[in-house]
């Protein structure tokens, strides 16, 4: 018998354990007095049933107990994530012959740096597709390509995406030459291995456009020399400095590419640094001028066997405007605020090449390489490699360097605080577990890279509307919601007319000059401040016996006293005013007290000062009479 009980209590033990910590944990739904909290609260549903008897309106819907099985399910609003797929265009595909012949389907493409997942409100993935493909379709990298969420605030909610790196994306390749006297031999070199380099580059995509600028410096002292005659010619064989020049538009006719850089002079400028900051801006942010395409792989190669000028160094020849990052070229391709404007930031270079989506290559010299590195590592999406003495591994640079680009897909966003995203990735372990990473690198052809983002809504801003103070139109707050308000289903929206006349609310309102809350009877204190007047609005409610709702509710508005503010100013004035006449007042006084006290002193002075007015008495006669006593004369 006692061994039985035990066992009983044990197994009874055994079964309530398990519901122990659902039934003592705090239930966060349960402090939510309005719709607005409650909802704001991730698992919390909202019952706005107007039979609805008990106080705590807020629940978890999957917790079960009241009020879940008194509220009418219909009358429940419980909001869940949505989704909406604007766009979902499957990976592009392709045929690839096996070395038995047969054909078979695989995914292509790739991503450059330059290409980023965006996400702010609505979700996109920046370079998804492209026109112009291999087979003249839109080639598809990424999977979903634009989508619309609806998230409840602090709620974890996971998209799955997936990348393939897609064979013959379209690129465009400007090449960016430093033409001082040091690179006439590069130059030459780049024209024999013109064609070259267009052939390579049209084995790695077919749709393919290759253009040519190249830069000096600004003709400004101490950059350039200023004397007349070198102004003209600055070295042998050079033609007239300048700071930068578009030579040839991006085309496709890759054959005109040789010729372009062949007729291209040399000029020379005097110090070692080179103006190759004024030419990225102006190939960068001259879109329509170079010929930048949209939705292309974008390629910007910078040679030079030299350092650069950056901002501030614009001074030393004068010039005190800083870059504008605006396009500034004539109808020749040349650069005409040269010597208007300073050299622009590194900043300013990043910013820039981040807006137009361009990758930078730094094709510099073995003792340049150092620097250009450093350079890259400010400048998103640029890379750097070295370039021979003569220029004669230009193509192999390039095409080392764009494989290195295209194998790497890097997830990033542009999102506020409000929005916390991260990405998961097994990157090419597809045994392996997700971890949290946004980059993959050495993605093959034909090879899916599978993401995973979680986006969670911190804070979003709020509908400034409600269901009194805006202006209505056929029926709807703020006339519907494409005019920016949401209708949220705290309740049944009623007209001004049916609320007058609502059998519902029959509640008893006492008015009362001073508002008590008696705690015993579980009454509620509610204030209500009207910001146009700062009056404050106060009323208690709370259910009595019979379960009705009664309100004791603030005869006269509590407003701060009404403040003459003209009496105020007024007064102050009149108060500085009297202050001043006050003291010169006493000033006055104190000083006319002292001048009467000094003159009576000097009157008394001259009272006590008295001698004979008949005789000076420090007077002595001219003669002085002297008696001998012994002299005993007739008397």
């Amino acid at each position: 018998m006692y061994l039985s009980t035990i066992l009983t209590l044990c197994t009874t033990f055994a079964l309530v354990t398990p519901q122990a910590p659902q039934q003592f944990i705090q239930n966060p739904c349960d402090s939510k007095s309005t719709c607005h909290e409650c909802i704001r609260t991730p698992s919390c549903a909202w019952c706005f049933d107007t039979k609805f008897n008990t106080t705590k309106r807020c629940f978890q819907p999957s917790y079960p107990k009241p009020p879940l099985d008194q509220c009418d399910p219909s009358q429940v609003y419980n909001p869940d994530n949505v989704i909406v797929f604007l766009q979902n265009d499957n990976l592009t595909s392709s045929e690839i012959r096996k070395e038995d012949g047969t054909l078979v389907s695989g995914y292509e493409a790739s991503m450059n740096s330059s290409e980023y997942f965006q996400g702010k409100g609505q979700s996109h993935f920046g370079g998804s597709g492209v026109s112009g493909g291999r087979y003249g379709a839109s080639i598809v990298q990424v999977k979903p390509q634009r989508i619309s969420l609806q998230l409840r605030a602090r709620e974890i909610y996971r998209i799955d995406m997936a990348y393939a790196r897609a064979e013959h994306y379209p690129v465009d390749l400007y090449y960016l030459m430093d033409l001082s006297k040091s690179m006439e031999d590069d130059k030459e070199k780049l024209s024999a291995l013109g064609n070259h380099l267009a052939d390579t580059m049209k084995r790695v995509t077919s749709n393919f456009t290759l253009g040519f600028g190249s830069f000096v410096d600004k003709v400004v002292m101490p950059y350039v020399s200023t004397i007349p005659e070198k102004l003209l010619q600055p070295c042998t064989g050079c033609v007239a400095p300048y700071g930068f020049r578009n030579h040839m538009t991006l085309s496709t006719n890759t054959n005109t590419f040789s010729q372009m850089v062949k007729e291209a002079s040399v000029s020379g400028n005097l110090d070692a640094p080179e103006g190759g900051f004024d030419a990225i801006m102006q190939a960068v942010v001259c879109r329509q001028n170079i010929g930048w395409r949209d939705q292309t792989r974008r390629l910007l190669v910078f040679s030079t066997d030299a350092g650069f000028h950056y901002a501030g160094d614009g001074k030393l020849g004068g010039i005190v405007k800083p870059n504008d990052g605006e396009c500034h070229l004539n109808n020749l391709g040349y650069y005409t605020m040269s010597s208007k404007q300073d050299y622009p930031s590194i900043s300013q270079i990043n910013t820039y090449v981040k807006k137009n989506s361009i990758n930078v290559i730094f094709a510099v010299t073995a003792d340049k390489v150092g620097i250009y590195k450093e350079l890259a590592t400010h400048i998103e999406g640029s890379t750097c490699g070295q370039l021979s003495n003569d220029s004669s591994n230009v193509v192999e640079l390039i095409k080392e360097q764009y494989n290195a680009i295209s194998s790497t897909v890097e997830m990033k966003h542009n999102a506020s605080s409000d929005i916390k995203i991260r990405f998961f990735s097994k990157c090419l372990n597809s045994d392996g577990e997700m971890i949290e990473t946004n980059k993959c690198g050495n993605v093959k052809f034909n090879t899916s890279v599978e993401f995973r983002v979680e986006l969670q809504i911190i804070s979003g801003p709020q509908c400034e509307c409600d269901n009194f103070s805006c202006e209505r139109h056929n029926g709807l707050i703020c006339s519907g919601p494409e005019h920016g308000c949401r209708q949220y289903k705290t309740g049944p929206y009623k007209t001004e007319k049916e609320c007058e006349s609502n059998p519902i609310c029959n509640f008893h309102i006492v008015e009362k000059d001073v508002i008590e809350v008696n705690e015993t009877n579980n009454e509620v204190l509610c204030a209500h401040y009207d910001e146009e007047t700062d009056c404050r609005f106060t009323f208690v409610y709370y259910y009595n016996e019979t379960n009705q709702i009664e309100i004791r509710a603030q005869k006269e508005l509590e407003c701060p006293p009404i403040v003459f503010l003209l009496g105020v100013i007024l007064g102050v004035i009149a108060a500085v005013v009297l202050m001043g006449l006050a003291v010169l007042l006493l000033w006055k006084l104190l000083t006319t007290i002292h001048d009467r006290r000094e003159f009576a002193k000097f009157e008394k002075e001259a009272m006590m000062a008295r001698w004979d007015t008949g005789e000076n008495p420090i007077y002595k006669q001219a003669t002085s009479t002297f008696k001998n006593p012994t002299y005993a004369g007739k008397g």
